[in-house]
């Protein structure tokens, strides 16, 4: 999962403990090892969570726009919403400020009817 032998370390203790402080849930008869991997598939995946929105050292004068963009992500502690993103994919600007002009419900049906294909009368609710 890790790629490195430290990190596989480290990540082998943690979820130790994090079993340790939660052997009560662990119900007997269970398989042990299947419980054991998940939590260390979960601590696996909260680590990286965590590295991702961690600031991380710049060596050059020069910093980067996506740097910035991530950084600012991550401090704001927010996330694109997928809404965001898929305004963002429109390459037209026309039809991106004509969509803008769409309230927020109503702009979820014209996604969905044009770009997933979901339309008809039982969408229309």
């Amino acid at each position: 999962m890790t790629r490195h032998a430290a990190d596989a370390e480290d990540l082998v203790q943690d979820a130790y403990a994090r079993a340790y402080a939660s052997f009560d849930q662990f119900r007997p008869g269970t398989n042990f090892r299947a419980w054991m991997e998940r939590i260390m598939v979960n601590q696996h995946i909260s680590a990286r969570r965590r590295q991702r929105c961690r600031p991380r050292l710049c060596f050059s004068a020069e910093v980067e726009d996506q740097q910035l963009a991530r950084l600012g992500a991550c401090a704001s502690g927010a996330l694109k919403s997928a809404e965001g993103d898929a305004l963002e994919r429109i390459v037209n600007p026309d039809l991106k400020a004509a969509f803008r002009q769409i309230p927020p419900p109503r702009r979820l049906a014209v996604y969905l009817a044009d770009t997933e294909g979901l339309w008809g009368p039982r969408w229309a609710a």
